[in-house]
């Protein structure tokens, strides 16, 4: 694997690349499922959605970064487990009634379809 895609995870399979909060959840609840997101700073300085995807049979794998630190509230997923393992940064996940923090190379979260979920990712967390 070139340094490129080590940099660009699933460069080559590019859904979504906004500095529009308001077209990020769009098109990424387009995607995954509706839901809030919000910038945590009113400015969303460095705010940059990406979303990447390749969808296989059965399922999916997906890279989503903001840029800065925001508030993903998708309430329940319905129809989907998510597990998200953070590439940087940290993201609190509330899921139900647990709470988890997830960090690089330490901590994942898997998010239940029945399940309320509310998050909170740092600038710097990919999932």
């Amino acid at each position: 694997m070139d340094a490129v895609n080590l940099r660009s995870p699933l460069a080559r399979h590019a859904l979504v690349d906004t500095f529009s909060p308001e077209e990020a959840r769009q098109e990424i609840g387009r995607i995954f499922c509706p839901h809030f997101l919000s910038p945590r700073h009113a400015s969303a300085a460095g705010f940059h959605a990406v979303h990447r995807a390749s969808r296989q049979r059965g399922y999916s794998l997906n890279f989503v970064g903001y840029g800065s630190e925001v508030e993903i509230d998708p309430g329940e997923l319905s129809s989907f487990f998510l597990l998200q393992i953070p590439l940087a940064g940290s993201a609190e996940v509330h899921c139900g009634t647990t709470t988890a923090l997830a960090n690089p190379g330490q901590t994942a979260s898997l998010l239940s379809p029945t399940l309320p979920t509310r998050m909170r990712w740092s600038d710097a967390a990919p999932s």
